[in-house]
């Protein structure tokens, strides 16, 4: 190979091995404290009582809110709404304090900017906590001073239930669930260009080299994995429950996969940059999979085309392992599907390097039959020649 040659593989290399990587520190620092806080938030107190102004200071206690706008009417809150100046805002009526304390219904407006998912799911979900708060606080002051009940008595009659929870992701963070998703998937776009790039046409064809080639970019490409994966546990703490053997093999067949069909593709595309086109298709691997947005929620077409997508047997098991703690055996299904893959590729490879053997075989005698005629037919035309 060239020095040219060498530069042509070098940047795509470098991509895989730090692009990844420098992606994880710079969203790592962006989103480091991992749950989202500070959401600009309104409020609209009408009844402005002893009990509203704690639910208010409440609200500006808990990390989550930025109280930015306190409002006095609605069209206050609307207009800050519109413009973007806050995401969520509470409306606290009149009367709330006294139908609090007779057991009332009392309605609470609560109004979010739905163009911020993130900001508005995280805000509904903290004000519904600090309203429960409030709401079994009240009620136990209540039967405390109206049926002299005790402080205990008065809670297991509020709520006689008891809950355990256990969540897999307390501290509900979005980008726990998805960050790590993300960068594996801008890996596999890396590993194949990789492979498209260290791999001549000509060498496609040849089995061998094929399966080696894929092999590499496979493991350089689950060196990267490894190194963002220590980067997310090291500096931001993200948790990783689960074993480090499955995640290994799961990450290495896949992406041996994923350099495969790179190979593959090259083999099918005389240009290569033809080859490249396939990228954006690899890249919706992810949105099909159901990574982001479940499967079973998809239309009966997708969910029937995403058992078909490799993403499906890599980055969700992967997730398992680091979120719940899945090991091994837990993996097996996914694992057998990518090794099954891999073995269809591979068969691939030898399917059409020896279609090109026998074509090229056929060539030949082709062509040494055409010689041979045109021999003839140039002795031929010297004979009549020399005859006259």
């Amino acid at each position: 190979m060239n020095l040219k040659g060498y530069k042509t593989v070098l940047i795509p290399l470098l991509f895989v091995l730090l692009l990844p990587s420098f992606s994880m520190l710079v969203l790592g620092y962006q989103f480091g404290d991992q749950v989202l806080e500070k959401v600009p938030f309104g409020v609209l107190d009408y009844d402005n009582s002893s009990l509203s102004r704690t639910l208010v200071q409440k609200i500006d206690e808990n990390d989550t809110f930025d109280i930015k706008v306190y409002a006095e009417t609605d069209a206050e809150i609307e207009e800050s709404i519109q413009s973007g100046k806050i995401a969520a805002a509470i409306i606290i009526p009149n009367r709330f304090a006294n139908d609090m304390m007779i057991g009332n219904n009392t309605p609470i407006l609560m109004i979010y900017d739905n163009s911020q998912l993130s900001a508005a799911g995280t805000a509904k979900g903290k004000i519904t906590e600090i309203l429960s708060t409030l709401n079994m606080g009240s009620l136990s002051s209540a039967l405390q001073g109206a049926l002299k009940m005790s402080p205990v008595e008065s809670a297991a009659m509020i709520q006689p239930l008891g809950f355990t929870t256990q969540l897999i992701n307390p501290g509900k963070s979005s980008m726990m669930f998805s960050m790590h998703g993300s960068l594996l998937s801008m890996i596999q776009v890396t590993v194949f260009i990789l492979a498209l790039e260290i791999t001549r046409r000509q060498d496609a064809f040849k089995p061998h080299i094929a399966i080696r080639n894929s092999v590499i970019c496979g493991f350089l490409g689950t060196f990267s994995a490894a190194v963002v994966t220590i980067l997310q546990v090291t500096l931001f703490h993200f948790p990783f429950h689960g074993s480090k053997l499955a995640a290994f093999i799961l990450i290495f067949l896949y992406l041996t996969g994923i350099a495969g069909l790179g190979i593959f593709v090259r083999l099918l595309k005389k240009d290569k940059q033809a080859a490249v086109e396939m990228i954006p298709i690899l890249m919706m691997m992810m949105i099909l999979s159901g990574y982001s947005y479940p499967l079973t929620s998809m239309p009966q077409v997708l969910q029937t085309i995403g058992g078909f997508i490799p993403f499906v047997h890599y980055g969700i098991p992967l997730r398992d392992i680091m979120l719940m703690g899945y090991g091994l055996k837990d993996v097996l299904p996914d694992i057998r599907w990518i090794i099954g893959f891999l073995i269809l590729l591979w068969i691939g490879f030898l399917v059409l390097g020896v279609s090109r053997n026998r074509i090229g075989i056929f060539r030949g005698k082709g062509n040494k039959q055409q010689l041979l005629i045109r021999k003839k037919e140039v002795y031929d035309a010297e004979t009549l020649v020399e005859e006259r």
